[in-house]
């Protein structure tokens, strides 16, 4: 994703006066059977990160057989992938506008896809990424098809989470792992366990309510994030700065910072932060070397 994608996690708002004990599983969502051909409903698909190479056959079937397709994607390149693919895919992008309130645009995007469910007996929404992970408008317009009645499915793609795993070495199940969206790992103030590998999400947009193309992070929310990190970790933690390539012939960005340097490292909108786990014992695993 490039900084001029806005992102697609909730606005601070959404966190104000939440319980935090929201996300909690629902198992009525088993109810319905997933049929990849003649399906009739509303599908959500990721197309993952990288420039249309990350889609799944899966995916690449729903987008094909879809009547209508609504997309947000990250580069042009996934945009001419998914037009060449089905001619009625249409872009949810003309519905942002600089220092528009996001949760107004993620609720508009939500009223589109359901007009055109209204409309059709079978539409394909694509968003870059994975659907499920940090897209604010699948949460809410999931609730809102079922509520309808219509059929529903989310199949899932390669995330900015999985993107990291593979580039910064890290395999999750040696070193645990827990992760936040940052806007709420500062207000909700979670407790966490420091000897386990953290992942926040959507870092350089920390408490911005707007979206702001090609904007900078807002150095005293970031401050707000380092202070919350200090209580667990020692200033000269080291930590990563992390922004997945979109590009086949590009590299991710990877930063190396201290906790105590956060505040002066350089972000966009699209920063990714990892902390690596303190040691449990001498033989504790460590981010480890590319």
């Amino acid at each position: 994703m490039n900084a001029s994608i806005p992102p697609l996690g909730e606005p601070p708002e959404a966190f104000e006066g939440r319980s935090r004990t929201v996300g909690t599983y629902d198992p009525s969502v088993l109810d319905d059977r997933i049929d990849l051909w003649g399906w009739k409903g509303l599908t959500i698909v990721g197309t993952g990160i990288r420039a249309g190479l990350q889609k799944t056959p899966e995916a690449k079937v729903c987008i094909e057989q879809a009547s209508k397709v609504l997309y947000l994607v990250g580069d042009p390149v996934s945009e001419a992938w998914l037009r060449g693919v089905n001619p009625n895919a249409e872009s949810l992008f003309p519905l942002y506008a600089a220092e528009k309130p996001r949760k107004e645009t993620y609720a508009e995007i939500v009223e589109r896809i359901m007009e055109e469910l209204h409309r059709r007996s079978d539409v394909c929404v694509v968003f870059y990424g994975h659907p499920g992970v940090l897209v604010g408008p699948t949460a809410e317009v999931t609730k809102r098809a079922r509520s309808e009645g219509y059929p529903l499915r989310i199949l899932p793609g390669v995330s900015a989470l999985d993107n990291l795993f593979a580039d910064l070495r890290l395999d999750p199940g040696i070193t645990g792992l827990q992760t936040y969206e940052a806007t709420a790992f500062v207000l909700y103030e979670p407790r966490y366990e420091p000897t386990a590998a953290l992942v926040l999400w959507q870092i350089g947009v920390l408490g911005e309510r707007r979206w702001m193309p090609h904007s900078q992070p807002n150095p005293d929310n970031l401050r707000l994030l380092q202070r919350r990190l200090l209580e667990f970790y020692p200033p000269d933690h080291r930590v990563v700065i992390y922004e997945t390539s979109v590009l086949p012939f590009t590299k991710p960005v990877v930063i190396a910072t201290t906790v105590s340097g956060l505040a002066d490292a350089t972000f966009s909108t699209s920063s990714t932060l990892f902390a690596p786990p303190l040691p449990r014992s001498l033989n504790a695993p460590v981010l480890l070397e590319a």
